[in-house]
């Protein structure tokens, strides 16, 4: 890809395979890069080790005197270029890959890591849809002069696009930039924008036009974005979508971002109907369980498991149907409230003793169908762990797997065997010498006789001189026959049964049964 300030090229490594480089061509007089680069082996550093990880930082970092160099594997598609992709995601599909990305910023705000610049093209999906977060941004600037475009430009605007998801306080008005680095509530608001051009199919939810313009509103009306009694501003854009969906978006993109919650509380607040609750329960780890997995051994544990997971998923939404009545008896999804103590780096933070009443009835509920799932899913998970016990992963050391991941030697130590022991954990119940019913087709070429027009036709192998090939023989006459392969009859198997049966005897090629 071309940009103005990071080139991205698509190359082969000799030992890693397909890799994707992001380039700064540095100038004469451009400063050292070894505090970036720091910045960028920190990140690494605190992510590794996940045991089901969803973001994927730079895995390799080089400078040269004309130069800097971010590599990561190449992955099978971003969130952009998918949503225009045949077959065309699903409802469920999109809520899962929300599910997912919600658990991505979980894991680094939790982890002391703000991404910097979340969009569709810095989510990244493997062929069975694990989404990752990549290409985290510390080198960008935090705050960005509201009356500059050129400035985003250069940094955001890569793709041209003419989409802005950065949060509304990262722009200022006057005097010099302001000092200080991201903060989570930024990270939310720009994930809330990419769940938005999720569901919306691709189509931009925010231009940085739009966005000025409602940060200029709500420096009017006391951080609302609206000079309507102080209620918050309207998104036509999401006329259309399920009310849960909608309430969610409009949730995340507050422009007051004291309101804005950590990815937790989203996770554990919407689970009931928007995040099904065998999401937590099922899906997501039987998923992280195939990570350190090749391609066969996936496959393999997918025919294994499938039974499983469809008595597992039936039992889970039984769960969650009397779930989801209680969730809309408790206020339902319009009125969403958060009182308690926050996690990550947002520190504490409480609710008043009206908001902690207004929460408490959803909340009840949510945890009422956390708790019902939680009893059915250890014996269900159980069960598939012990089914994936015979599969053992192929991966080696410096090999690839299919969504471009290098297993290196740290991963091999931290990553894998994390999730090896995750899968362990959930076996217990199952026969793990469970087998898979294959079936084989074998085509056999035959010379086939017969007496009459109106007898069935049967092989005829005849006398052949010794490692006589098929150019020897004479098919039928008939439409549609043709030689499959080259095979040879030694003379040695005249007048006797091979293996299978089959005799063979003197006789003319093509002659009359």
């Amino acid at each position: 890809g071309g940009g103005r300030f990071l080139r991205t090229l698509l190359c082969v490594h000799d030992e890693l395979g397909p890799v994707v480089v992001k380039v700064y061509h540095k100038r004469p007089d451009s400063p050292s890069l070894e505090p970036y680069r720091q910045q960028l082996q920190q990140i690494k550093l605190q992510l590794a080790g996940l045991e089901a990880p969803h973001a994927w930082p730079f895995q390799m970092l080089l400078e040269t005197p004309g130069a800097g160099y971010m590599i990561r594997p190449q992955m099978h598609a971003n969130l952009y270029d998918r949503l225009s992709t045949r077959p065309f995601l699903s409802a469920l599909e999109k809520r899962w890959i929300t599910y997912q990305l919600l658990q991505a910023l979980m894991q680094c705000h939790e982890a002391g890591v703000c991404h910097g610049d979340i969009t569709a093209e810095n989510v990244l999906l493997t062929s069975w849809a694990w989404a990752y977060l990549v290409d985290f941004a510390p080198y960008k600037p935090a705050y960005l002069p509201a009356d500059n475009p050129a400035e985003f430009s250069y940094f955001f605007d890569t793709g041209g696009r003419r989409r802005c998801y950065i949060a509304p306080e990262r722009f200022y008005s006057d005097g010099p930039r302001p000092l200080g680095s991201l903060v989570p509530q930024m990270d939310v608001f720009s994930l809330g924008c990419v769940i938005a051009e999720l569901f919306l199919d691709g189509k931009a939810f925010l231009g940085l036009g739009q966005l000025l313009a409602l940060r200029q509103a709500a420096a009017g009306s006391g951080g609302t974005g609206s000079d309507n009694g102080g209620e918050p501003p309207e998104w036509p854009q999401l006329v259309g979508l399920d009310p849960e969906v909608r309430t969610l978006i409009e949730h995340m993109v507050q422009l007051d971002p004291a309101s804005r919650w950590p990815a937790r509380a989203y996770l554990e607040h919407w689970k009931p109907l928007l995040l099904p609750g065998y999401f937590d329960t099922l899906l997501h780890p039987f998923f992280a369980s195939l990570l350190p997995m090749d391609t066969d051994a996936r496959v393999a544990a997918a025919s294994r498991v499938y039974p499983e997971l469809q008595k597992a998923e039936a039992a889970l939404r039984m769960a969650n149907a009397g779930s989801a009545a209680l969730w809309a008896m408790g206020g339902g999804m319009r009125t969403p409230s958060y009182a308690g103590t926050t996690v990550g780096m947002l520190g504490s933070r409480g609710g008043g003793a009206t908001a902690a009443a207004a929460a408490v009835t959803p909340m009840a509920a949510g945890a009422a169908a956390a708790s019902t799932e939680a009893a059915a899913a250890p014996a269900l998970l159980g069960d598939m762990g012990s089914l994936l016990e015979g599969t053992v992963p192929h991966l080696q050391l410096g090999d690839e797997d299919d969504s471009g991941f290098i297993i290196d030697d740290d991963e091999d130590e931290r990553g894998m065997a994390g999730r090896s022991d995750a899968l362990h954990r959930h076996s217990a119940l199952a026969d793990p010498n469970a087998t898979i019913d294959e079936v084989f087709t074998e085509v056999v070429p035959e010379h086939q006789v017969r007496a009459s027009a109106s007898e069935p036709w049967s092989p005829d192998l005849t006398a052949l001189p010794a490692s006589t090939s098929r150019e020897a023989l004479v098919l039928p006459a008939e439409p549609g026959w043709a030689w499959a392969s080259e095979w040879v009859v030694e003379a040695g198997q005249l007048g006797e049964r091979d293996a299978e049966g089959w005799q063979y005897c003197e006789g003319t090629p093509g002659r009359a049964a």
